[in-house]
């Protein structure tokens, strides 16, 4: 049986659109996310979520991106996670 482990790190970042004229772009904001992963690098995306407050400009939306980076993997098998860190 596989070991389910009992805690893990998920590190994210949240991007918006400009404000003002064009904040409710949903296309627009799909693109700046997108852009920002692959800059990221080989990455793991475990969510992505929307979110939008209203404006003078209509609805401003932003999103954020959950991810793990390939050496998180590395860390949790050698059992130095964040809290073993000094």
């Amino acid at each position: 049986m596989t070991d389910i482990p009992t805690h893990w790190t998920v590190r994210h970042f949240s991007q918006a659109n400009p404000f003002g004229p064009g904040c409710d772009s949903v296309p627009a904001l799909l693109r700046r996310l997108a852009d920002s992963i692959e800059d990221l690098g080989p990455v793991e995306v475990q969510d992505v979520v929307f979110s939008s407050e209203m404006t003078e400009h209509g609805a401003w939306r932003s999103g954020t991106v959950y991810f793990h980076l390939p050496e998180d993997d590395e860390d949790d098998e050698d059992g130095q996670g964040d809290e073993d860190a000094a």
